[in-house]
């Protein structure tokens, strides 16, 4: 008897288990990138109604090396974005098929860069930074355990980084699907 309701309790917990993993997994037929947007586009959901054209453009890459990429997500709307800069968000798988947001680094450009280099075991990332008074140039940003920090320093070789977001990547909407294309 004991055994059978070992058995029984594993059988229970298996199977909910996979309900419960069922019920969160992306939809079948759907993209990663649109099952994402659509995770954007409720994360930002207060701004709908007065970006609703804002587009992103985002790239997945391993920044805390643990086999789980992490999504950067560079937003294009004036609500965030300066004259020379846009917000950079960083999000990171949370363990239950979602995702957390591990940095806003605001005042940010492309390209966006990982570098070899790591603090707290994340890669350090290389953007790039301008302002009205200087001229843009690659700066980079380390994780200081909980985010990226906010203070940039200069890098001495602006080129040494694997390229992750280009100045030549158009952004997709955040807040309705694309139109799909006729065959």
């Amino acid at each position: 008897m004991r055994r059978f309701a070992t058995w029984l309790r594993s059988s229970l917990m298996l199977i909910i288990s996979s309900v419960g993993s069922a019920a969160t997994a992306q939809p079948a037929g759907i993209s990663a990138h649109e099952a994402f947007r659509q995770f954007l586009a409720g994360h930002l959901a207060e701004f709908a109604d007065e970006a609703s054209e804002a587009t992103f453009t985002m790239a997945r890459y391993d920044l805390s090396n643990d086999g789980q990429p992490e999504v950067l997500v560079y937003l294009s709307h004036p609500i965030w974005c300066g004259p020379h800069s846009c917000d950079l968000l960083i999000f990171t798988p949370d363990g239950n098929a979602g995702w957390r947001r591990v940095a806003e680094i605001g005042l940010a450009a492309r390209p966006v860069l990982a570098l070899e280099r790591r603090s707290h075991g994340w890669n350090d990332l290389s953007v790039h930074v301008r302002d009205s008074l200087m001229p843009g140039r690659q700066m980079s940003l380390h994780f200081d355990g909980r985010t990226y920090s906010g203070s940039a320093r200069p890098l001495h070789r602006p080129d040494e980084g694997r390229l992750l977001l280009s100045i030549h990547d158009y952004g997709s909407p955040i807040f309705h699907a694309p139109a799909s294309r006729p065959r």
